[in-house]
């Protein structure tokens, strides 16, 4: 039998890897999805001919990640998309192991 997978990366080191820098934001009140939201910036996913603002939602920063490592696994992304510095990023299957709380 022949296995043939997505490669996995860690969030962290893949963030570093693109030269993109991930954006962890507090929010003042938890009602709209958690206390803290993370994502790429200047990153939209591509879907149908659209570009579609993604965030990961959760009560700490890791739970964020994680669910942004969701949202986003194997997904193309648009960085900096109306200019022309503009690029396109292929996800791979992303995950969250590095746990910044304990």
């Amino acid at each position: 039998m022949k296995f043939n997978l997505l490669e996995q990366q860690e969030i962290l080191d893949f963030e570093k890897r693109i030269g993109f820098e991930l954006e962890v934001n507090e929010r003042a009140n938890s009602m709209y999805g958690g206390r803290y939201y993370v994502h790429f910036p200047k990153g939209e996913i591509m879907e149908g001919g659209c570009l579609i603002g993604a965030t990961g939602n959760g009560t700490t920063i890791d739970e964020a990640l994680i669910a942004y490592c969701k949202e986003i696994s194997g997904k193309r992304l648009a960085f900096n998309s109306y200019t022309c510095e503009r690029r396109e990023i292929e996800m791979p299957k992303l995950v969250h192991t590095k746990l910044l709380y304990k």
